[in-house]
């Protein structure tokens, strides 16, 4: 995260950023009457975090969050004077863990789609231009300067051999928990229940 000048934008990727959802471990919760604060740590830092208590649903949110708990919230990212806080505009549990990975894989995506966005406008000025770095390499192609395209990686893992068998299980599995109905004769299938 940068900011620039004291400004009260900041820029993460390039790009300025004012909403935010987050998920992180909540400590050093302090609740008065009109607000809830707490530290978010999301494995990346940490961040200080205040919610304004207006109504009965707010106190009820804030309630149900306790030292240690997961949460997921969304609010505005501030810089005050040399320190970066977060109003949360709403919060809850997380009950579900697969939840915390879901988030990462989000962040992921956000950071690869505005990376790629900031390379592909021209003209732009940044301090010094991020590199691309080679995660996959496929067999068939040799390595090179360029890296390798995320369609081109998604290809050729595609045309990879694959155990039939495995993905027959895989497929009926689905069958039989439901998520998958059969159609047409035993190579058709269909997600819809029709």
């Amino acid at each position: 995260m940068q900011s620039s000048d004291d400004r009260i934008n900041l820029i993460v990727d390039g790009v300025d950023v004012t909403n935010v959802t987050l998920v992180g471990r909540v400590s050093n919760k302090t609740g008065r009457i009109t607000d809830v604060t707490f530290v978010l740590d999301d494995g990346t830092g940490r961040i200080e975090c205040s919610k304004w208590l207006h109504e009965a649903v707010d106190t009820n949110e804030a309630e149900a969050i306790l030292d240690g708990m997961y949460a997921r919230l969304h609010g505005q990212l501030k810089h005050f004077q040399r320190k970066r806080t977060l109003t949360v505009f709403s919060f809850r549990p997380v009950t579900d863990f697969n939840e915390i990975a879901s988030h990462f894989s989000d962040c992921i995506y956000v950071h690869l789609y505005n990376s790629r966005l900031r390379s592909s406008v021209p003209n732009q000025q940044h301090s010094s231009p991020i590199p691309p770095t080679i995660v996959y390499q496929a067999q068939a192609v040799p390595p090179t300067n360029q890296g390798v395209t995320v369609e081109a990686m998604v290809l050729d893992f595609l045309h990879h051999p694959t155990n039939s068998s495995r993905n027959e299980l895989a497929i009926k599995n689905l069958i039989d928990e439901g998520a998958v109905y059969e159609t047409i004769g035993d190579h058709n299938k269909s997600i819809i229940n029709g």
